[in-house]
């Protein structure tokens, strides 16, 4: 599913998911995962392993809180040190998530960027199986953009998942605002 930044229809979560994902108020501009958790055009979270992307805003105030503090933790990171996500990234972006495993079993959060308004950040975790998350966040007024990669698949190569995830931050980083109604909240 793509959306133009200027729709006056974003997506919400029932165009997208038939399983596996809880929703809290999303207007979806952007959607893509893998074919094979695609069944009936909409996504099964819950099939292992998957890849997928996703652009869209919230106006929920609690969820908006909870992008706020993300932003406050990711800018109080120390670059250069163990959790300088740049320097870590780096390191493994040639390598599939599956090679991943002699990192410690415990999430390892790395910021990316962070300017006041928005921040970027990448999470992995190894419980189970590896996983790999890129997210950037956006604040404006009562609302938060969220763009979100994410893929647990151990053959995926970070390299092609963070290139698409930039690709979709530099269409809808800047969603010019609208307050959209309707989307359903748990």
């Amino acid at each position: 599913m793509q959306r133009p930044v200027d729709t006056d229809a974003p997506g919400v979560l029932d165009d997208i998911y038939s399983w596996g994902r809880e929703p809290f108020g999303e207007y979806f501009f952007y959607f893509a995962a893998d074919a094979k958790v695609v069944s009936d055009g909409k996504v099964n979270a819950t099939v292992a392993p998957h890849s997928h992307i996703e652009a869209y805003v919230t106006f929920e105030t609690d969820a908006v809180a909870v992008e706020r503090e993300m932003q406050h933790r990711v800018a109080s990171l120390t670059y250069g040190s163990t959790q300088d996500g740049r320097a870590f990234l780096d390191g493994m972006l040639g390598r599939p998530i599956g090679d991943w495993g002699h990192y410690p079993q415990y999430p390892v959060i790395g910021a990316l960027s962070s300017d006041g308004s928005s921040a970027s950040w990448f999470d992995f975790n190894r419980w189970g199986s590896a996983s790999l998350g890129l997210t950037f966040v956006r604040l404006e007024q009562d609302r938060a953009i969220h763009i979100k990669a994410f893929s647990n698949d151990p053959h995926a190569v970070p390299r092609q998942l963070l290139e698409h995830w930039h690709e979709i931050v530099s269409v809808y980083a800047q969603i010019p605002y609208k307050r959209f109604t309707g989307a359903i909240r748990m």
